[in-house]
């Protein structure tokens, strides 16, 4: 894409953002603009929840998720998430998997949070993959990392309780060891 190219469909995309909550008619056409020529992965993502959720446009799953899978493809980590969550409960498409798993991984190596607890579900379940509960445990305390390192109140809470845990194995050795 030229640079021209790309400037303007960036302020295409921002001008549907802007509109997508007082007017999604008008960003629908906006988005539609700034995918224009196939290169702007997160204009395809918010035409594909547009259509998913009958935004502004009439309700189209199969067309919403073919430009969310246009999306993912193109890198658009929200995408993929999107995708995963969808494919691994069931919701609104019918439940597969396989997709979960390669659109958790994607998400998830490409640094998405929520991806790693997702991911994390499918190798301790299998779904998707083959069952591991020692790569399930290790996205999960990547999940853990991520989310502490972004939300403060996260971190907050798991001081509070990691606080609580040691306070009760403490009084769990002690009681064994006057028990001994």
């Amino acid at each position: 894409m030229e640079k021209q190219d790309e400037i303007a469909s960036q302020r295409l995309l921002k001008a549907a953002l802007e509109h997508l909550a007082d007017s999604p008619k008008l960003a629908h056409f906006f988005f539609m603009m700034a995918a224009e020529g196939g290169q702007n992965p997160v204009a395809y993502y918010y035409l594909g929840r547009q259509n998913f959720e009958g935004l502004g446009v009439d309700k189209d799953v199969v067309k919403g998720v073919e430009y969310i899978t246009t999306s993912a493809e193109k890198g658009y980590t929200e995408a993929s998430f999107f995708l995963a969550c969808k494919y691994y409960w069931g919701q609104e498409v019918e439940q597969d998997y396989d997709k979960a798993y390669k659109y958790a991984l994607a998400a998830a190596e490409a640094g998405h949070i929520e991806a790693c607890n997702l991911l994390a579900d499918c190798y301790v379940h299998g779904h998707g993959t083959k069952q591991d509960s020692l790569k399930g445990v290790m996205w999960l305390n990547t999940y853990i990392e991520r989310k502490r390192a972004n939300d403060p109140d996260f971190a907050t809470m798991m001081d509070e309780d990691m606080n609580e845990y040691e306070y009760l194995a403490d009084d769990d050795f002690l009681d064994a060891e006057e028990e001994a």
